[in-house]
């Protein structure tokens, strides 16, 4: 899937994930068109450090390639 999606270049290989918007507890982010993992990842981690901040972490994504369920468990280990 991922490559196929890179040789098309509906997805770029090396998209860096960037903040949009931000305050304590919530961000924007834009994924660049890249791979799911690493933009869920950049995601997830910002979400986790703004919830031990603040209480509360929520942060979401535009154009980016999807793998939700991965993600959701990362939080099992910081709760």
């Amino acid at each position: 899937m991922y490559v196929a999606d890179i040789e098309n270049q509906t997805t770029d290989a090396n998209a860096k994930p960037v903040v949009l918007k931000e305050s304590p507890a919530t961000a924007w982010v834009d994924g660049n068109n890249g791979l799911g993992p690493v933009v869920g990842n950049y995601c997830m981690q910002l979400a986790i450090k703004k919830a031990k901040s603040v209480g509360v972490g929520w942060v979401v994504a535009k154009r980016k390639l999807a793998d939700h369920k991965r993600h959701s468990r990362m939080t099992y280990n910081v709760m």
